[in-house]
């Protein structure tokens, strides 16, 4: 698992997440560079899996199904959506629909489903954000990792208002 990439449509990038801790980030963003290309098939971590990929620190069970429980509740409050080149149609929804912690099973696990309209943020991508699981992963604060994913959205061309990035932050502006 060591040059584990992320790679999504930017549009996961107007998702303001400053309600995640860093180590939620961690966990949401795991999953997230395990999900593409995948459809909408079901797709199942250890939880051994999940924490090597996310690089999570406590060794208790119970304290990272807690942690993964908060990071879904949180994944269910975010509002993705598409517009149409208009703007006149839009679609929200949420980015999973099955999300399944198992942790009496043999070998504890957590089950995965990308919601089949959700699928566009992460296959078959037009235009995408990549970089690095191991360097989000390294960043301490969840404003560093905010800021983290729009310079990699916009490391070839500065396409954001700054209103737009104190939003995605959560500051006033």
């Amino acid at each position: 698992m060591g040059n584990e990439i992320i790679k999504y449509d930017p549009e996961l990038n107007t998702i303001p997440l400053r309600k995640f801790t860093p180590v939620e980030m961690n966990l949401f963003f795991s999953i997230i560079s395990r999900m593409r290309d995948k459809s909408n098939q079901t797709i199942r971590f250890t939880f051994d899996q999940l924490k090597e990929l996310s690089a999570y620190k406590p060794t208790a069970n119970n304290r990272f199904e807690d942690d993964i429980q908060r990071t879904y509740e949180k994944m269910m409050g975010l509002h993705f959506g598409r517009r149409s080149k208009s703007g006149l149609t839009r679609e929200f929804f949420v980015l999973f629909t099955e999300f399944k912690i198992d942790g009496d099973a043999e070998e504890p696990y957590v089950d995965v489903k990308v919601y089949e309209r959700a699928l566009p943020l992460l296959n078959k991508l037009e235009s995408w954000v990549r970089y690095a699981l191991a360097e989000f992963r390294d960043l301490k604060s969840s404003y560093a990792k905010t800021m983290f994913r729009l310079l990699k959205q916009f490391r070839t061309r500065y396409h954001a208002a700054p209103a737009s990035i104190a939003k995605l932050l959560v500051i006033a502006s």
